[in-house]
């Protein structure tokens, strides 16, 4: 009997999103699995997580290694019920485990009992277990104490999930508001040139000029609200609540209105292409996603190159995938290289050396593309600059005359 490959799937990515594997050893746990051993009267009790093809040790009384071979362990058994407590008075009497390697031999395992540790989600995450080198039963007081400390192995699991997500809450604030700090200001800006302008000297500007500054204000406010919307996206990407909204759009009409953006918000030029030449480049997609990744990677293109360069956006069409390529002639690559700009971790109050955040938006780019199913990469130019590209795979032709 197994888990099937769907549930099991599942139960992983719910494992994973405690961030619990491989950690150091913490008091909350160990305390249980010491009261675990008084209670029981066992030599050995483990706080277990169950891996993909191992069984991680949490916690653990009466034993050195840290993990074992999930198909040697028999929390792998508990954890197809979690709903039932597995208790295995004798196992040399057991069909399941009387042919075991550490039942014929060293160390001559005979007893087992434990408790899934089920998450609110209704994963089995993996057991609060004890052993025996000799057989023999627990009271019904016994058992209704295992189980209570498997619940409280339970709470603290949650526990670091619910801090976690303060955490995330927390860095998020903090992000948004250099986002607001830092993005915002150019389109701002030009929000309150123009409108000024308009106000004090609409009698003299001619009809070109008015629709000038209005088309800057216009683009500029949809740029601003591009940004709220991929802020969004990305806190409930990291909540685990984002739902991508598919819908069939015409990205090339996506690109330029982008570009016009760009260059209505920071005055310069962005040249977009479309190879080969069609009249539209139809991609079901989340807009609010593809819009916040190209948008994200032009503000950093611009940011970070020469005033009077251009920037080239290029959508090449091919038959399997769409390639977005965008090339600034800016300063190029950090020191760090591609770590640099895709960190694990940033560093609490550490600046970045590659202008201010950009360390924020390119990784956040990344993980809604990766979302996606898209690719994104970052390298360095040919000359100087940099080269994004996201390849984007196709279930469908692209490309409608």
């Amino acid at each position: 009997m197994a888990l099937s490959a769907i549930d099991e799937n599942r139960r992983l990515q719910d494992l994973r999103r405690y961030q619990i594997l491989d950690t150091p050893p913490e008091q909350g746990y160990d305390d249980i699995t010491e009261l675990l051993t008084y209670i029981c009267q066992t030599p050995v009790a483990l706080v277990t997580l169950i891996d993909r093809d191992r069984q991680w040790f949490k916690s653990k009384i009466g034993m050195d290694l840290c993990e074992v071979s999930r198909d040697l362990a028999f929390c792998a058994y508990t954890i197809l019920k979690p709903e039932e407590m597995l208790v295995v008075p004798d196992a040399t009497q057991d069909e399941r485990f009387c042919d075991h390697p550490w039942v014929v031999g060293e160390p001559h395992l005979r007893f087992y009992a434990g408790c899934s540790l089920v998450s609110q989600r209704g994963m089995a995450l993996g057991t609060l277990c004890t052993v025996d080198y000799k057989p023999r039963h627990l009271t019904p007081d016994q058992l209704k104490a295992f189980a209570k400390l498997g619940a409280q192995v339970v709470n603290l699991l949650e526990l670091r999930l619910a801090l976690r997500a303060e955490y995330q809450l927390r860095q998020f604030k903090t992000r948004l508001i250099a986002l607001m700090t830092h993005e915002f200001r150019a389109p701002l800006s030009v929000i309150a040139t123009s409108a000024g302008i308009l106000e004090d000297y609409s009698q003299r500007l001619d009809k070109p000029n008015q629709a000038r500054h209005h088309r800057r204000i216009r683009t500029s406010v949809t740029y601003l609200t591009r940004l709220m919307n991929g802020a969004i996206a990305l806190d409930e990407l990291e909540n685990e609540t984002f739902e991508p909204v598919l819908e069939k759009v015409d990205v090339q009409q996506l690109c330029h209105l982008l570009a016009q953006e760009i260059e209505a918000s920071y005055d310069r030029q962005v040249v977009c292409l479309t190879a080969p030449a069609a009249e539209s480049v139809l991609l079901t997609t989340d807009t609010h996603v593809f819009e916040s990744v190209v948008a994200n990677l032009l503000v950093n293109a611009v940011q970070h190159s020469p005033q009077d360069s251009s920037i080239h956006l290029d959508l090449i069409v091919g038959n399997s995938a769409l390639l977005l390529r965008i090339e600034d002639q800016g300063i190029g690559l950090p020191s760090g290289g591609i770590q640099a700009l895709f960190p694990l971790e940033r560093p609490e109050g550490e600046e970045q050396e590659f202008g201010v955040e950009i360390g924020l938006n390119l990784s956040h780019s990344q993980r809604l593309a990766e979302m996606m199913g898209w690719q994104l990469s970052i390298s360095q130019g040919k000359s100087r600059g940099t080269t994004a590209c996201i390849y984007i795979p196709l279930t469908e032709p692209a490309s409608s005359s």
